[in-house]
């Protein structure tokens, strides 16, 4: 859970919350389907202000990349989340063929005396090949 409110109830550095969580190393079995993984987790949302909600893969040591952003401000964006206090979400990886592991990151940012993201259940699932 990553909790700006509390965060920001207590002494701290000028500036904004920025809290990651990094998976291990997930390795990616061979008979997985390129394509088919998918990130599945249970959410809790609530926002407020500046805070964002981001999720980044890295597949094989490369540069990660977003698959997922919610923020709390800007409509015009295409970005914002409502509150969702109960939600499960699932999210396309964006698997590339012939990929053998992958790091997949969660990060609350630019989080100031704000309310929450928790997140619960994590899993990873794939299509099996034929």
């Amino acid at each position: 859970m990553a909790d700006p409110d509390e965060w920001d109830d207590a002494a701290h550095a000028p500036g904004l919350m920025n809290a990651f969580l990094v998976s291990p190393v997930i390795e990616i079995p061979a008979e997985l389907l390129a394509g088919t993984l998918r990130l599945k987790f249970d959410s809790s949302w609530r926002r407020e202000d500046t805070q964002t909600a981001i999720i980044t893969v890295s597949y094989d040591g490369g540069e990660p990349f977003e698959v997922l952003r919610w923020e709390s401000e800007g409509a015009d964006t295409g970005f914002l989340k409502d509150d969702a206090t109960s939600e499960s979400v699932n999210v396309d990886l964006q698997s590339p063929e012939g990929a053998t592991e992958m790091v997949i990151t969660f990060g609350m940012v630019e989080a100031g005396n704000d309310w929450w993201w928790a997140i619960d259940n994590v899993e990873v699932v794939g299509e099996v090949a034929p």
